[in-house]
């Protein structure tokens, strides 16, 4: 149900969805104070979407001004329709490098401490990974791919001699 209000809305109140559920909000309200002058001619059937402030009308039918019989076809529109949400206005174009409006901040855009605060965390993270790199490089060096004993392998045995030459002896298990 529809009522026209004295301050010039008009409040709409209860109705179900498409599943038979109840809508929500229960109450809704619209201010017919929008600007009319270059609305577009009424459509059915016709789609829209909102890219940021703007919200863009396009496809379905003209509905006619006189009513039809039933068994004409409605007139197809070819036209696109754009809307200003910000100051409720039809426009013929938009600045599309200002979609967020000119009261808004770009919240796609990261600030300027979340791109420091990364800068100095990939830094870190290449600094860790180049100390435990090194330490890694100093333990496994001299490391020479040793074969791991099993029966009937030789073994290997390694040892320093006193003027720290590594020395290898190999022996059946």
């Amino acid at each position: 149900m529809a009522i026209y209000a004295q301050d010039g809305l008009i409040l709409i109140y209860g109705g179900f969805g498409s599943t038979d559920s109840q809508v929500q909000p229960d109450v809704a309200t619209l201010d017919k104070a929008i600007n009319t002058d270059k609305a577009p001619q009424p459509l059915v059937y016709h789609s829209a979407t909102l890219y940021g402030i703007y919200m863009i009308i396009t496809f379905g039918s003209v509905v006619p001004s006189q009513p039809q019989p039933a068994s004409s076809n409605l007139a197809l529109n070819n036209k696109l329709y754009i809307f200003n949400t910000q100051n409720y206005t039809w426009v013929n174009t938009f600045d599309a490098s200002n979609i967020h409006g000119s009261n808004s901040t770009n919240s796609d855009s990261p600030s300027l401490g979340v791109k420091i605060g990364t800068g100095v965390g990939v830094i870190v993270f290449i600094g860790i990974l180049a100390v435990v790199g090194l330490f890694l490089y100093k333990k496994f060096r001299n490391h020479k791919g040793v074969p791991i004993a099993t029966p009937g392998t030789p073994s290997y045995f390694f040892f320093y001699t006193n003027n720290y030459t590594r020395r290898c002896i190999s022996y059946e298990i």
